[in-house]
């Protein structure tokens, strides 16, 4: 993934020749307006190359101290969205000749949708590595749970009780991982663009607790005629669960990042036009 810097590139020196001593003419206000917004938006260089750096590494595998590096890259993100913001409202301040409106109106869309991509990036970088990490006991909970369900073998009454409730204290004990898990991720901050991949997986959480309590209490019970539906129910619940929805996650942050990227790449496109139609038009 890449941010990508917005520069006004324009020929302000042929803008603005023939103007005179005399009261500016609009050649020479938009010159004018022109290198005052070019000395604006390269304060952004900075804070843009801070973003590619950052960014950069945002959807890697986390290992190790990802949280740490993460927090660290968050307020990166977040010192550069300042200084973008910073730059917005110096942009704003500059008054633009009539000719110079569209161009005007074009450049500070572009930052607002700069400022706005980085500070979701900024939760995206801090998000993706805790979801990861608050996720990854499923895991070995479901790998416990499927040694103990696949216990089939027992003779007599009182051996298929006791086998019954082994695995109904276990799949308890799956329903407690998930109710933990679940609260741990009711405390994290997703980004916009993954709010659907983490309202999913709230959604998933609860269905295979609820589908682990109510199997685990049709075992204790021995209501044999409930285990079978029951038991379907859960593993159409527990079918994706853990690494698969952080791996999802990731993949969900990289193409709406792409999207917002082609988005300012459109603002950026439609300014240089403008731009180009003030030259042309100017000359």
């Amino acid at each position: 993934m890449r941010a990508r810097a917005s520069v006004i590139i324009v020929a302000a020196a042929v803008l603005a020749t023939g103007c005179g001593a005399a009261a500016p003419t609009p050649r020479a206000q938009v010159a004018a307006y022109v290198t005052q917004a070019n000395a604006a938006e390269r304060q952004l260089q900075a804070p843009l190359q801070v973003i590619n750096q950052t960014v950069n590494g945002a959807v890697l595998p986390q290992t190790g101290g990802a949280i740490a590096l993460a927090r660290q890259r968050e307020q990166a993100l977040i010192a550069a969205w300042r200084k973008i913001t910073a730059v917005r409202a110096r942009l704003a301040r500059l008054q633009a000749p009539a000719a110079a409106v569209r161009l005007r109106a074009l450049l500070l869309a572009l930052v607002d949708h700069q400022a706005a991509l980085t500070l979701q990036s900024a939760r995206l970088v801090r998000f993706l590595p805790e979801f990861t990490a608050v996720l990854k006991p499923l895991r070995p909970a479901i790998t416990r749970l499927s040694a103990v369900l696949r216990i089939n073998q027992a003779s007599g009454a009182a051996s298929v009780a006791a086998v019954y409730a082994q695995k109904a204290q276990a799949l308890r004990a799956y329903r407690l991982t998930t109710q933990q898990v679940g609260a741990r991720l009711l405390r994290l901050t997703p980004p916009t663009m993954l709010l659907p991949s983490y309202r999913t997986e709230l959604g998933a959480l609860h269905g295979m607790g609820s589908a682990a309590g109510k199997l685990a209490d049709a075992l204790a019970a021995q209501q044999t005629s409930r285990i079978a539906p029951l038991l379907s129910a859960f593993d159409g619940a527990a079918s994706a669960p853990g690494a698969r929805s952080a791996q999802l996650a990731q993949a969900t942050a990289i193409k709406a990042y792409d999207r917002q990227i082609a988005q300012l790449t459109q603002l950026e496109l439609a300014a240089a036009r403008e731009r180009l139609r003030l030259t042309n038009t100017l000359q």
